[in-house]
């Protein structure tokens, strides 16, 4: 009877211990950051969008977790068809896009004198996955596989939506 029970307790430690280090060490691998100006983005698809990525050097205000929130609130159709999210942290700069919300305006000096998106720490959450079909008649019919949302690293307010590959 002893050694039956020894051995519950050493199964049971051994399983407990192998847990642990799996959750201590293990990269979830659907979510990512990448600071700096490494990037998983198409930058010459993007210039062709007057997109402009950098790297951001300061901090963010507002966290990695609540930017994929805010992503996932505005967009939830993208969110809920995800097979993963990749988040990266850099300065943006859209020049062309004037649909910023008055909120996000209010939330964000810089949005708010400059008016457009331009050298602003932003976070842009990817919803991989998906299955975006073009909705402009043109040339280029791709479906898509990937959305993204631009997350302002000040308020963490979503501030645009876009696919472009």
């Amino acid at each position: 009877m002893k050694f039956k029970s020894f051995r519950m307790i050493l199964t049971f430690a051994v399983l407990f211990t192998a847990a642990f280090l799996f959750l201590a060490f293990h990269d979830n691998p659907t979510v990512k950051a990448v600071k700096g100006f490494s990037t998983k983005h198409d930058i010459e698809k993007l210039g062709q969008m007057n997109f402009k990525l950098e790297p951001a050097m300061d901090e963010p205000i507002v966290q990695e977790d609540v930017a994929i929130k805010s992503a996932s609130e505005a967009f939830p159709s993208a969110a809920g068809d995800a097979t993963s999210v990749t988040v990266e942290y850099q300065l943006v700069t859209q020049d062309s896009y004037e649909m910023i919300s008055d909120e996000a305006k209010r939330k964000n000096k810089k949005l708010e004198q400059d008016g457009r998106i331009h050298q602003l720490p932003a976070y842009i959450v990817s919803f991989h996955g998906l299955h975006i079909h073009p909705s402009r008649g043109g040339a280029d019919r791709t479906e898509h596989e990937e959305f993204n949302v631009v997350i302002d690293a000040a308020s963490g307010e979503a501030l645009m939506g876009m696919s472009y590959r």
